[in-house]
């Protein structure tokens, strides 16, 4: 992109066209990183249920224009659940839901680069639901760093850990006033670790306090930046 910019220019509009360029340059590399070899595909919503199986027509998509539904996956095998991922996927326009899928422990997997969840259109107020998960260890969704709209339903995952482990308040603006988490593990029983060394994830909260923050012991949350809000608002 190749931008004017003469002397009598007000230095706003100067400051506002560096910043246009530069953040869309930052954008369009962070999605070339995660597709490098596969062109972008825009989905329609998804809904795959009764098998793991299901989501490989979804493989290729890199931003579904609507919502993510995985649900009542009864008859999964552990070995089987590996095996299937949505590892394009950077943005869902509405919300995702898991509900009752077995095998899966964590996340990560199926989700590696999604980062923003849109909430145009919601489920019950809700933009990312965990909903009676049995198997579910850990939410990993470790690229993640963006709830536009809506609230977080996380409940009656009973082996669920690492929740208080991440800062729910920098992913979603109305996390404190409307998400619900219930009749999960109890915390106090996870034996939670971040990555080594100790520290690795420390941040300081909003409130001053002091804490390590992260999805797994692989991975730290990730903090929002500057450039990325505005991918997630304008490019993504």
């Amino acid at each position: 992109m190749i931008v004017i910019i003469t002397k009598t220019s007000p230095s706003w509009l100067m400051l506002f066209i560096v910043m246009v360029v530069g953040c869309s340059e930052y954008c369009h590399a962070q999605k070339r990183d995660v597709n490098v070899t596969r062109r972008e595909v825009a989905c329609l919503s998804i809904d795959a249920r009764n098998h793991i199986s299901n989501l490989a027509e979804f493989t290729n998509c890199t931003v579904v224009e609507g919502s993510v539904q995985i649900v009542l996956m009864d008859n999964n095998k552990e070995d089987e659940v590996d095996q299937y991922s949505l590892p394009n996927l950077i943005e869902v326009t509405d919300y995702v839901l898991l509900y009752r899928v077995t095998k899966l422990k964590t996340l990560r997997k199926l989700f590696p680069n999604l980062a923003v969840i849109g909430g145009a259109n919601l489920l019950y107020h809700y933009s990312l639901i965990i909903f009676e998960m049995f198997d579910l260890e850990e939410v990993g969704l470790e690229s993640l760093v963006s709830i536009k709209r809506g609230a977080i339903r996380i409940e009656k995952n009973p082996v669920l850990c690492y929740i208080d482990m991440i800062d729910w308040n920098l992913i979603s603006e109305e996390h404190k006033e409307n998400s619900y988490f219930g009749y999960n593990k109890d915390q106090g029983l996870c034996l939670n670790s971040c990555p080594e060394p100790p520290g690795t994830c420390t941040k300081t909260l909003a409130n001053g306090e002091i804490k390590e923050l992260c999805w797994n012991e692989y991975s730290c949350q990730k903090g929002k930046n500057f450039l990325f809000i505005f991918c997630a608002l304008f490019v993504f």
